[in-house]
């Protein structure tokens, strides 16, 4: 949900800055969150292809 969504729903609701202040600091904070989970499954991603690339399986191993 972006900033401008929830500031709007908010103000319809009469919310004040100060209730408005950590709801967008939490909607921030959830896509950072979300932005590292897709950076380490890409990681994770990349590091398999590389590993099957090389023909090792994924502990390591020679298959």
């Amino acid at each position: 949900m972006s900033f401008q969504a929830v500031v709007t729903a908010m103000l319809k609701e009469g919310c004040t800055a100060e209730q408005q202040a950590p709801a967008v600091i939490a909607v921030e904070q959830a896509e950072e969150r979300a932005k590292e989970t897709r950076r380490e499954k890409e990681a994770e991603k990349k590091r398999l292809q590389r590993a099957r690339a090389k023909g090792l399986s994924d502990n390591g191993c020679r298959p």
